[in-house]
C-alpha cells in the first residue's frame, strides 16, 4: 500500500488533484493497480474530503462503501481464524483507532 499511497501523492504533485480511479497511476505511477488480498479485484479507492482513501472489502467480503470496522480488533479477526467483522479494512490513510 505504500507504493500506492506514494504513487498518489506523486500524481497529485503533478496535476494538482488527486486520480478519479487508481488506473490512471498505470503505467507511470503503478505497474498495475494492486488487487484486493481478500477477493482478488482491483483495491477499492474514493476520495473522501478531498483525501484519498484505500481499502479492502474485509474479512466479511461485503464493500460498505470504506467504512472502517467499529473496532480496533476486527482488522486482526480474519488473521486468527475469525468469521469477519462488518466493515472495510482501510489501507491508507490507516483509520486513528486504528494506528496505535
Amino acid at each position: 500500500m505504500l507504493r500506492v499511497a506514494i504513487a498518489l501523492e506523486l500524481f497529485k504533485r503533478r496535476s494538482g488533484s488527486y486520480p478519479l480511479q487508481l488506473s490512471e497511476l498505470v503505467p507511470t505511477y503503478l505497474s498495475e493497480v494492486p488487487r484486493d488480498p481478500i477477493d482478488g479485484e482491483p483495491l477499492r479507492y474514493k476520495i473522501r474530503d478531498s483525501k484519498p482513501l484505500i481499502y479492502s472489502i474485509g474479512s466479511d467480503k461485503k464493500d460498505d462503501g470504506g467504512v472502517a470496522p467499529r473496532n480496533a480488533t476486527s482488522r486482526r479477526d480474519v488473521a486468527v481464524g475469525g468469521k469477519g467483522a462488518s466493515g472495510d479494512w482501510q489501507l491508507y490513510p490507516m483509520p486513528t483507532e486504528q494506528a496505535h
